[in-house]
């Protein structure tokens, strides 16, 4: 997946300015975002393409949100792109940003995926705007939040702190697995290997060779089977993909290779 199209601004504790246009309102209006605010917390989610021609845009909102008001407190507000902004998103949707039940709040997942819904069956051409451009990214954040907010309750005996830091480590691996194109290639991917580097990275590749096994065995037994014989030179669907699985999954394991030596080479540890 790319998410180096992905934008995620993100208001906290924002109150409207009475007199003067708003700037979220602004936002909504010539970007088109997927909202996803609550009472206090506001994040707006978009794409590149949706910016495309207004990218003076962007840091102006920033810019005025920013600017204190008289007798008004001044919100917090970030704008973040990238695997940054996945990596935001997984964070606080396994509630990493509720002081009040730190990764304890299955509120939020639950809030997210009725918001995603109320999009897919909107009549409104705006919303159905806003989700088609969206759409894959949003149903890969469901996902991934739903796994990793599993792996938060197999942590709960650690200290906040230590809990803290591997589900930050866990939200960073998972999207790195994510924009690298692990995800779709591997359904068997378990989370819990997320907040160590290390163990993800042996395990993406032991189910790589597994899954590479797996397709050669089908490919070999292809050729012996003298009633598709005919089928092995002619590009039929089946053995095609298999082809293009087996190359797919070449190119996952040289990434694998490149990242375990850079790993190996800095000598960092991933263990809490």
């Amino acid at each position: 997946m790319i998410l180096s199209s992905l934008y995620v601004l993100h208001v906290y504790d924002y109150q409207k300015r009475e007199g003067a246009q708003c700037p979220i309102q602004r936002l909504i209006k010539e970007v088109n975002p997927v909202v996803l605010s609550t009472c206090m917390r506001h994040i707006y989610v978009f794409s590149e393409q949706q910016v495309a021609e207004k990218k003076e845009l962007l840091p102006e909102i920033v810019r005025t949100l920013q600017t204190p008001v008289l007798h008004q407190k001044t919100p917090h507000c970030e704008l973040l792109q990238g695997n940054e902004a996945y990596q935001f998103l997984l964070f606080w949707i396994i509630a990493g940003l509720n002081s009040k039940k730190p990764f304890a709040d299955e509120r939020i997942l639950a809030d997210v995926r009725k918001k995603c819904r109320s999009y897919e069956s909107t009549t409104s051409q705006q919303k159905i705007n806003a989700w088609s451009v969206n759409k894959i990214v949003m149903l890969a954040l469901l996902t991934d939040g739903k796994h990793l907010l599993n792996v938060t309750k197999k942590l709960d005996e650690e200290q906040h702190k230590v809990k803290e830091r591997q589900l930050r480590s866990a939200c960073e691996n998972c999207t790195w697995a994510r924009e690298k194109g692990f995800m779709p290639l591997l359904s068997t991917i378990d989370y819990k290997v997320f907040p160590e580097r290390e163990k993800m990275l042996t395990h993406l590749q032991e189910i790589l060779m597994l899954k590479e096994t797996k397709i050669r065995q089908k490919l070999e037994s292809l050729t012996k089977d003298k009633t598709v014989l005919s089928c092995l030179f002619s590009k039929k669907p089946l053995k095609f993909r298999l082809q293009q699985d087996l190359e797919t999954i070449q190119k996952m394991q040289k990434i694998l290779a490149s990242e375990t030596l850079a790993l190996e080479a800095t000598g960092t540890s991933f263990q809490v």
